[in-house]
């Protein structure tokens, strides 16, 4: 069953946040297992952001979970968020594309 995970969080550093993630990409090239990567910010509330990460299964979103350099990702947009990062994780029951 396809996965996918919300990363909810605010910052007034998104640039910070950008450069950590593409640092973790570069990281994680041959070992993660994201299939897309949607980075949304809420029109309605300034500064705040949902990064949504698509996997082909829960398996797959714990194994890039799993890596040394996501967990130093987790730290580092904590430490450059204004508030709390909320993480969802959610089984895709329906897709319609």
């Amino acid at each position: 069953m396809a996965f996918a995970q919300i990363i909810e969080f605010t910052t007034s550093r998104l640039d910070d946040v950008e450069a950590l993630v593409a640092a973790w990409h570069e990281d994680t090239d041959q070992v993660r297992n994201d299939r897309r990567r949607l980075l949304l910010s809420d029109r309605d509330h300034p500064g705040h952001y949902f990064n949504i990460l698509f996997f082909d299964s829960y398996e797959d979103a714990m194994h890039t979970s799993m890596l040394p350099a996501t967990a130093v990702l987790a730290t580092s947009v904590t430490e450059v968020s204004d508030g709390p990062v909320t993480f969802h994780n959610l089984d895709v029951v329906i897709d319609d594309v």
